[in-house]
């Protein structure tokens, strides 16, 4: 994943589309797409294809990415002379997390998915 990629995700909290898919495939394996909202066409932000052998796996692989971006986007941020922080976070604020991918978000997410297969947060 790109650090774009993790912006994308992390700064967009509110415009994300989840979807857990399977088994399907020759090797009937689950995937996984993160992706814009409706606004956005639903633009791919990342795409696992048949990488998971059960749902379970699936939603951890999830949990982990969405985890990450959230660590490394909060580290960008604080870091001095970074380009994403002169452009996001110029005055060295503490992050606010009502705009940024938080861990509630995390929980609603996988909360959806597990009912669903989807999770919308738009």
């Amino acid at each position: 994943m790109t650090l774009l990629t993790a912006f994308e995700i992390y700064t967009n909290p509110d415009d994300l589309f989840i979807s857990i898919g399977g088994p399907s495939g020759e090797k009937n394996k689950f995937s996984v797409i993160i992706s814009r909202g409706p606004g956005h066409n639903y633009k791919p932000l990342l795409t696992a294809p048949e990488a998971f052998k059960d749902k379970k796996e699936a939603m951890q692989s999830t949990e982990n990415i969405l985890r990450f971006v959230i660590e490394i986007c909060g580290k960008e941020l604080q870091k001095s002379g970074s380009p994403a922080a002169e452009i996001l976070n110029p005055e060295n604020r503490p992050i606010e997390e009502a705009y940024a991918l938080n861990k509630e978000h995390i929980k609603e997410i996988l909360k959806n998915l597990e009912s669903s297969d989807k999770a919308e947060t738009f």
